[in-house]
């Protein structure tokens, strides 16, 4: 028994070693699972925020800015950033500074086990739609969508993924059973959606403007 508790204690902390980074000062998590992490931060204008880390991630500002990203080897980068303009990061330690005059938000989509999201993505919706529907950039799979007031899209899936509004949001989704329900949301809000065939209508009377963030096929789960 006691070599057996000895042994024990040498093991690496496995579970620990597998949980995300804190979350960063000035930031909170919006909703975490096992593949994604949702970051909302904001810097007030002037500050710099703390030294933190990301693994791969997905960045969204909220608002335009001009920041000063510093590194831990004493670096430092100069930015101007565009509200609604999604960005790739590779994972990283930095701390964020303000250079602006006014507050920066941002949503943060982090990535975890990137080594799992392998494969092709499921996604017809570039293909189906290319009047409203366009692919930002293919590291996971981000599309940007556009809908007029009153225009209805046509029916496309998606694999698991993170949507992003970027304008307030009244719409009306047709499931591919045929039901129907109506979504109000403000702009600026991410949630979480389970794969999906779906059919999106712009029931408000501005345009409709969204980010889906795609997560490629999962290989530790069976296909059809």
């Amino acid at each position: 028994m006691r070599k057996l508790v000895l042994l024990l204690l040498l093991l690496p902390p496995f579970a620990a070693a597998q949980a995300p980074p804190a979350a960063p000062a000035g930031a909170r998590v919006e909703f975490e699972n096992e593949r994604v992490r949702i970051l909302r931060g904001s810097i007030a204008p002037g500050a710099r925020g703390r030294v933190h880390t990301h693994p791969s991630y997905i960045g969204i500002p909220l608002t335009d800015a001009r920041l000063r990203i510093h590194f831990p080897d004493g670096t430092t980068r100069e930015m101007h950033v565009q509200a609604g303009q999604p960005g790739w990061r590779e994972g990283v330690t930095h701390a964020i500074e303000n250079l602006g005059q006014s507050v920066f938000e941002a949503i943060d989509v982090e990535l975890k086990d990137s080594a799992t999201h392998a494969g092709p993505p499921l996604s017809n919706a570039a293909a189906h739609e290319p009047e409203s529907v366009k692919l930002e950039f293919e590291n996971e799979h981000v599309l940007r969508y556009r809908l007029r007031p009153g225009q209805k899209g046509k029916t496309h899936g998606h694999p698991a993924f993170v949507a992003v509004l970027l304008t307030d949001a009244n719409l009306r989704v047709t499931l591919a059973d045929g039901t129907t329900r109506e979504s109000n949301a403000k702009a600026g809000e991410a949630s979480w959606h389970e794969p999906v065939t779906h059919t999106i209508e712009n029931l408000g009377p501005k345009p409709f403007e969204a980010l889906a963030i795609e997560l490629k096929r999962d290989p530790r789960k069976p296909t059809d």
